[in-house]
């Protein structure tokens, strides 16, 4: 029997050896570490002194060398039991007087065997005889094999603890890269059950102020027995109570009369279970639970179970609610650090991350100085990341605004992450000293000397701006289309009285009568007034269109020589025409107005000689291009129809405005060219970008919608004989000056004229009038009631053709759901022929029961 001391940190180790030598019948003190062992060793001067070498405070060869100091301890055997040194430090280690090796680690007699040779060396040293020990065969078969076991088991048990360990870690790396908060508890569930195993697994989460919970996920159960658990379960029960007192629970059914019971304790509807494990999930913000039922292989769960529950409750905790977090923030902050806290605050991760941002990212520490810049920094400011490490931050900052470090500061006292500048317009200054708009978010981090920083994130908006400036400028020339459209139409109803007036007064006045010449004037006044208000009705979108597929390149050869002589002989023209260019979904008429308005508008900006290019293209725009050019586009082909001049070219102040109708910068412009041109690309549907410098020219480029149909030429349809101008009509115009000229020009032209100044009275008309009546010719928009509702209304009294009128043009009224497309419309001003014509027409075709009309009331009239 020798009095032993063991050193080691590993209490499973120090246990294993302890016992086994007790089992001998040696006096075994143990120590945790080297200090601790140094301590025992002085004061119960052992026999024998057996060590692990890596141990905290004093590892083995200090403990080895302070013992040695002692002379009377000098010759004290020493045992090293490690596995953590080289052959040949063993071999050094082995060569010191008294020392010797073991290798862990051990067989039990190997163990044994090492103790008593040492022993005897000691003895033999000291000049004592030590009784030899008994062999192995004739040791206690009992003891060792109890050793045996044990040794058995904690290696077992080892193996179980390194199984769960990796098992943790590759639980808490899959959960780091799951995408929202929900993922990450339903991964916790089922991975819980791998590493406890279980029949089945719920986690339970609620809000503070919660009784019941806001997130329950389960795993293990079935489709059926899913359907009748709750979403959403009462934190009562043992589930309940766990959560309240922050205690974990575990109980079993095992070994209870009548098999399973169901414990109620669980959520209300789980279904029965032999055992149960509780924990609670340690959040900061929340309260939740972990719970684990019927253990497999149908032991209860256990005090080990229990600790490995805590301990992924834990991490639970950790990553829920770091992904909760990360939800509320911007999306590159919230990238940033769901990343750093899944990888456990992982700086190589983290800094992926921010270098793969689109928005500048900064670091900035108490004192203003900039510690961290991303690679977008230098992008967007134009210095360099290890130019700007350093500096204060005041070198991103305009001047205007001042010092920056003790706003920082400001913000480090009360570090909530927020946006900055709520309301301000904020802009940042590149290296060059330009500045440009941004939005700027904060977020405080602990930095790496314990104190606090500042995470900037910086958003350039300059695009957003630009679209913002765009779309006031689409709002207000929506306004000021919508006032000329209003404008135009109420002078096309007084042009219409004017102009059917001057013709009844014509067909009354003889030629070479001087009164004659003064009709004529009135009529061309009236003439060149419709003309100015079919450009308003263009630029405010309300005319007649017809589109259909056209051949722009076949258009604009036609067109050739025409723009040729408008534009002059000292200006060269250049036409350029991509070969596999689609048509264009536009009217023809309409787009020679447009061409003929540009070339024109080319010209006039050129002050002598100068050059005209035309070219006609495709291209396949994407959802992006419309932001980035600050345009409200949709994706798909478009048609381009390009014109660019090397004239004078505009600045910024008056490039806004070209669009604008009484705009004009010349002298005896009317302003309603290039407005017109504007209602007519976007009414069918294109968009116009233009680019301008003082100096070198502009150009316009026209995006015109894809036609899928290619164009065809229609056959020249044989004349039409004129239909005779009879038949009575039911007039119907709130205007009373219309209706008397109106009523005229159809009177003189050969119809029987019913009129009537309401809706109201044309029902009348028709229900008391006895002879037929062959067509109602109405206005569309009127007080009582709009032209189609009085035509549906008279479908019950009379079968009658219908003609409808309008200050507005048809395609307005189509789009304001007042008609259908194939309703019959003339658009005032009309002259008596073009009316004459457009009701004998009307005359000619079959009655309509029901006239094809959609009921709907426009805005004006």
């Amino acid at each position: 029997m020798a009095k032993i001391v063991v050193v080691d940190d590993d209490p499973l180790g120090r246990r294993y050896v302890s016992d086994l030598l007790r089992s001998f019948r040696h006096v075994v003190h143990e120590a945790s570490d080297g200090q601790e062992g140094l301590d025992l060793v002085m004061h119960e001067r052992p026999d024998l002194v057996l060590t692990d070498l890596l141990m905290p405070r004093l590892d083995g060869y200090e403990l080895a060398h302070q013992i040695r100091q002692d002379p009377a301890m000098s010759q004290l055997p020493i045992i090293f039991y490690s596995a953590t040194y080289q052959e040949r430090e063993g071999r050094e280690l082995a060569a010191e007087p008294g020392a010797h090796v073991l290798v862990k680690p051990g067989e039990p007699q190997v163990i044994l065997n090492t103790v008593e040779r040492v022993l005897r060396w000691s003895s033999r040293l000291r000049g004592t005889v030590r009784p030899a020990a008994p062999r192995a065969g004739a040791l206690d078969a009992r003891n060792l094999a109890d050793v045996g076991a044990k040794l058995a088991s904690k290696v077992q048990e080892l193996q179980v603890v390194d199984w769960r360990l990796d098992a943790l870690l590759s639980l808490s790396a899959a959960m780091a890269g799951l995408p929202d908060p929900e993922s990450v508890a339903s991964r916790m569930c089922s991975g819980a059950r791998d590493i406890i195993p279980s029949r089945r697994a719920g986690i339970v989460i609620a809000a503070n102020d919660d009784d019941h919970a806001e997130l329950y996920v389960t795993s293990g159960l079935t489709d059926d027995e899913l359907a009748i658990l709750p979403a959403h379960p009462a934190l009562d029960g043992i589930v309940g109570q766990v959560i309240r007192s922050g205690n974990p629970a575990r109980a079993s059914t095992a070994g209870r009369r009548g098999g399973k019971a169901r414990l109620v304790q669980l959520p209300d509807g789980h279904p029965p279970v032999a055992s149960f494990l509780v924990v609670p999930v340690p959040f900061r913000s929340l309260r939740g639970a972990l719970y684990l039922a019927d253990r497999l292989g149908g032991d209860a769960f256990g005090a080990g179970d229990q600790r490995v529950a805590v301990a992924l409750a834990a991490q639970l905790a950790s990553t829920f609610e770091s992904h909760r977090l990360l939800v509320d923030l911007r999306a590159t902050v919230a990238n940033l650090e769901r990343s750093r806290r899944a990888l456990d605050s992982s700086e190589d991760q983290f800094r992926r991350v921010l270098d793969s941002s689109p928005n500048s990212i900064i670091g900035v520490d108490r004192g203003g100085l900039i510690t961290f810049a991303n690679p977008q920094v230098a992008a967007s400011f134009g210095y360099a990341l290890e130019e700007l490490v350093g500096q204060s931050v005041g070198v991103l900052v305009p001047d205007r605004i001042g010092s920056h470090a003790a706003h920082v500061a400001t913000f480090l006292d009360s570090p909530i992450a927020r946006p900055l500048g709520i309301g301000l317009e904020l802009a940042a200054r590149r290296r060059d000293g330009s500045e440009f708009p941004v939005e700027i978010s904060l977020a405080p981090v602990a930095s790496p000397d314990g104190g606090s920083m500042t995470f900037a994130t910086i958003v350039d908006i300059s695009a957003r701006k630009r679209f913002e400036a765009q779309m006031v400028q689409a709002q207000k020339m929506e306004s000021i289309g919508m006032l000329a459209g209003g404008v135009a139409h109420d002078f096309n109803n007084l042009l219409t009285a004017i102009s059917g007036f001057a013709e009844l007064l014509a067909m009354d006045t003889p030629e070479g009568d001087p009164r004659r010449e003064y009709v004529d004037g009135i009529s061309r006044a009236t003439s060149r007034a419709a003309g100015l208000t079919r450009q308003l009705l263009a630029f405010g979108r309300r005319q007649v269109l017809n589109p259909a597929p056209v051949d722009l390149g076949s258009l604009v050869r036609d067109m050739e020589p025409m723009l040729r002589r408008l534009a002059g002989e000292d200006i060269v023209f250049a036409f350029e025409f991509d070969a596999d260019t689609p048509p264009a979904l536009f009217d023809a008429s309409r787009l020679e107005q447009v061409l003929v308005n540009l070339v024109v508008n080319a010209r006039d900006a050129i002050a002598a000689a100068g050059h005209i290019v035309i070219r006609i293209s495709s291209a396949e725009l994407d959802e992006s291009y419309g932001p980035d050019h600050g345009a409200d586009v949709p994706a798909g082909t478009y048609v381009i129809l390009t014109v660019a001049d090397d004239g004078a070219g505009m600045d910024q102040a008056t490039r806004s405005r070209i669009f604008e109708p009484f705009f004009t910068t010349k002298e005896a412009g009317t302003g309603l060219g290039l407005s017109s041109v504007y209602g007519i690309v976007k009414q069918s549907g294109g968009f116009i970008w233009v680019y301008s410098e003082l100096g070198k020219g502009t150009t316009f480029k026209l995006y015109l919608p894809r036609a899928t149909a290619v164009p065809t030429l229609e056959p020249e349809a044989p004349a039409a004989v004129a239909p005779q101008a009879s038949g009575t009509v039911l007039l119907v115009e709130d205007e009373p000056a219309v209706l008397g000229v109106i009523a005229r020009m159809l009177g003189h032209a050969g119809f029987h004229v019913l009129a009537a100044e309401t809706p109201e009275a044309a029902l009348e008309i028709a229900r008391t009038q006895p002879g037929p009546i062959d067509i109602l010719l109405a206005d569309v928009v009127m007080p009582e009631m709009t032209g189609p509702e009085l035509a549906k209304a008279l479908t019950g009294i009379r079968d009658l053709r219908v003609l409808f009128m309008s200050g507005y043009a048809w395609a307005a009224l189509g789009r304001r759901g007042v008609l259908d497309d194939d309703a019959q419309v003339i658009e005032k001003p009309f002259s008596a022929n073009e009316l004459v014509a457009r009701v004998a027409a009307i005359a000619a075709t079959p009655a309509l029961a029901t006239s094809p009309v959609r009921i709907g009331r426009p805005r004006g009239s």
